[in-house]
C-alpha cells in the first residue's frame, strides 16, 4: 500500500487528523492488516477494508463504525465482495491500483450516538465532519 492520504495514510497522519476533527481515533485499524499478514504503520482508510462494526474513532457521545451490507468492486473485469479480495488476488499491485476500482456497492463510516442512534454517514475520510459541528 501507497501513501496516497486519501485511500492510504500513515497511522500517525490519521490520528492527527481524527484529533483536529475532534474524535480519538481507536488505535485498531492495524489490526486488519495482521488478519492479511500485513503490517503497518500504512492503514487503509475507506471503509469497505472492515467488517460491519469495526470501530474507527469515538468521542463521549458517539463513534464512528463501518457498516453497510457488502462491498461490490470491479476490477480487472472480475467482481469482489471485499476489497482484501482484490488483495488476494492481485496483491499490492491490486492494492495500489484502489483509484480504477469500480464500486457498485460500498461500505460506509457512520457515526452513531452510543445509544445507536444514527447521526450521520460518510464513504471517504475528508467527508467525516467535525464533531462539534454535529454535537457529538
Amino acid at each position: 500500500m501507497k501513501v496516497d492520504n486519501t485511500y492510504y495514510m500513515s497511522e500517525d497522519v490519521l490520528r492527527i487528523i481524527l484529533k483536529q476533527l475532534g474524535w480519538t481515533y481507536s488505535g485498531s485499524l492495524t489490526d486488519i492488516l495482521k488478519e492479511h499478514d500485513l503490517s503497518g504503520p500504512i492503514v487503509p482508510v475507506r471503509a469497505d477494508f472492515y467488517p460491519c462494526g469495526w470501530k474507527l474513532a469515538q468521542s463521549d457521545k458517539a463513534r464512528i463504525v463501518c457498516d453497510g451490507y457488502k462491498s461490490v468492486i470491479h476490477y480487472k473485469n472480475e467482481r469482489f465482495l471485499t476489497a482484501w479480495g482484490i488483495y488476494d488476488r492481485f496483491g499490492h499491485d491490486g492494492l495500489n491500483d484502489i483509484k480504477n476500482w469500480k464500486f457498485e456497492e460500498e461500505m460506509e463510516w457512520l457515526i452513531k450516538k452510543w445509544n445507536g442512534d444514527l447521526i450521520t454517514s460518510f464513504t471517504n475520510l475528508t467527508e467525516c465532519p467535525f464533531r462539534t459541528s454535529i454535537r457529538c
